[in-house]
């Protein structure tokens, strides 16, 4: 008898593990879905909601509500785009005028960036978050919503731009990424809602992108000053 329950009870114990491998198992499976779900937040692309501070970053025109009818056929269905493949460890400095700021970002050093406007000419704290999300962009700025569009189309739109960014590099070449915001009416939301769009260099197509990478470029400049 005492045997029998032996047995019984390393049963129920191989089963104790077992349970607790499977909880364990499935607990490490959901948190690298959320972690992946962090990080496609992070840096994803599709269109973020409008801003209330939107009266700033809206193309100038005299209309700003584009006419989807007159370029819908202008859409081209494309797998996942890296906008730009620059490296920034080849970045020299990055010049930035949008209608909110002007400043530069100066490189002095490895993983070291000091910045310059009419107001300010500081070093940027090593553990500053603003110039961190920044030059994430050069690594991973994809769209992922597939749509480009004819910059012959969208030219009036990029007159004035909401923000220009000069890109100078080592070797003496420059990039250049143009943004503006046109409102436009979303067949998903049903309503009408600012869209963000960039092109770089002088390329023939323009690229969905979205406010999230926009506002890395028009934040203030006192935010790179911040030690986080």
């Amino acid at each position: 008898m005492n045997e029998q329950k032996k047995k019984i009870i390393y049963f129920i114990i191989i089963a104790l593990i077992a349970v607790a491998f499977i909880v364990l198992y499935m607990m490490d499976t959901s948190i690298k879905k959320s972690d992946d779900s962090f990080f496609t937040d992070i840096f994803n692309i599709s269109e973020s909601p409008i801003p209330n501070d939107s009266s700033s970053v809206i193309a100038s025109k005299n209309s700003s509500s584009l006419d989807n009818s007159a370029i819908s056929q202008s859409y081209h269905e494309l797998d996942e785009i890296k906008v730009i493949d620059w490296n920034e460890v080849d970045v020299d400095s990055i010049y930035v005028d949008s209608n909110r700021n002007k400043f530069t970002l100066t490189r002095h050093g490895f993983k070291k960036w000091a910045i310059k406007s009419v107001r300010i000419d500081e070093k940027i704290p090593s553990s500053n978050n603003a110039i961190f999300r920044l030059l994430n962009v050069f690594q991973h700025f994809f769209t992922d919503n597939n749509l480009t569009r004819n910059y012959s189309e969208m030219s009036i739109y990029f007159e004035k731009p909401i923000c220009t960014v000069k890109t100078y590099f080592k070797d003496g070449t420059v990039g250049t990424l143009t943004f503006t915001r046109i409102e436009e009416y979303d067949r998903f939301h049903k309503e009408n809602r600012l869209k963000t769009w960039v092109r770089v260099n002088d390329q023939t197509v323009v690229y969905a992108t979205s406010f999230n990478i926009l506002e890395r470029f028009i934040v203030s400049e006192t935010e790179f000053l911040k030690f986080r």
